[in-house]
């Protein structure tokens, strides 16, 4: 996905992934990474582009019930990484919904300046048995 910002732009890729096995008596560990995949930064001032995630949600569209707010677990150079925990309640196959608002920061020679924040949307299918 292309985001362009005031100084430059930038490729980002998302990645979803769940760590634990889904099931229906333990939470379900989800990582969300989102990588910069080519940045350009014309000015000569402008160091590159970073993110944040200040928000992961997940909702099913089995039942309808909402996580918790994701947590970011680092912010690195290239990438971003946050993770939460999912309570699947029944057997099935879910439809779930990954909400991700994220904020893109200009890095600059003297501190960083947020340019804009977004939010997107994915569908992931999950079995559980």
């Amino acid at each position: 996905m292309l985001e362009v910002s005031g100084y430059g732009r930038v490729f980002l890729t998302f990645s979803i992934a769940n760590l634990t096995y889904p099931r229906t008596t333990l939470p379900t560990s989800y990582s969300l990474i989102i990588s910069k995949v080519n940045e350009t930064t014309p000015a000569s001032y402008a160091r590159g582009l970073t993110l944040k995630i200040p928000a992961l949600h997940i909702q099913d569209n089995y039942d309808g019930s909402i996580s918790t707010a994701g947590r970011p677990s680092g912010n690195f150079p290239d990438a971003v990484q946050a993770t939460t925990l999912y309570n699947l309640k029944t057997s099935a196959n879910h439809q779930l919904r990954f909400t991700i608002s994220y904020q893109l920061y200009e890095i600059l020679i003297l501190g960083s300046l947020l340019d804009h924040s977004a939010t997107q949307g994915f569908n992931i299918t999950q079995n559980v048995v």
